[in-house]
C-alpha cells in the first residue's frame, strides 16, 4: 500500500523532518567517534579502580581530571571536615532525629497535597 500525496504543508513538514533527523543521526554518529584523552589500558584501570570498593574515584575540581582516594580517608575527611563541624551541625539523639524525620514526612506529604 503506498499512501496517497498528502497537501503541499504537510508533505513540506514530513519533508523536513526526514532531514532534522537525518541532521540527528549524522550528529549521533559524530559524537560516537569522540577520542578519549586516555588510553585503552588507562581507561581499563580506571574500571578496575572503579570496581575495587576501597577507593574512590572522582572528578577533580576545575576538570582537572579524575582523582582517586582511599574510601577510608574520604568518610575520615567527610567527618572531619563537615558532619563533625559543631558549629555547622548539631548532634540529634535518636529519639530527636525521629521527630525531626517525621515532620519531614508530615511537611513532605502536605507539600504533595497543596
Amino acid at each position: 500500500w503506498i499512501p496517497p500525496i498528502a497537501s503541499i504543508p504537510v508533505e513540506n513538514r514530513l519533508s523536513n523532518f526526514r532531514h532534522q533527523l537525518n541532521l540527528a543521526k549524522i550528529n549521533h554518529d559524530k559524537l560516537q567517534k569522540i577520542k578519549h584523552n586516555l588510553t585503552p589500558l588507562q581507561q581499563q584501570q580506571i574500571r578496575q579502580l572503579k570496581n575495587n570498593k576501597d577507593f574512590i574515584i572522582l572528578n577533580a575540581d576545575k576538570n582537572l581530571g579524575p582523582c582517586i582516594i582511599e574510601r577510608s580517608q574520604y568518610i575520615q575527611n567527610t567527618l572531619n571536615e563537615h558532619l563533625l563541624d559543631d558549629t555547622t551541625y548539631q548532634y540529634l539523639t535518636k529519639q530527636q532525629g525521629e521527630i525531626h524525620l517525621q515532620q519531614l514526612k508530615e511537611n513532605t506529604i502536605k507539600l504533595i497535597k497543596d
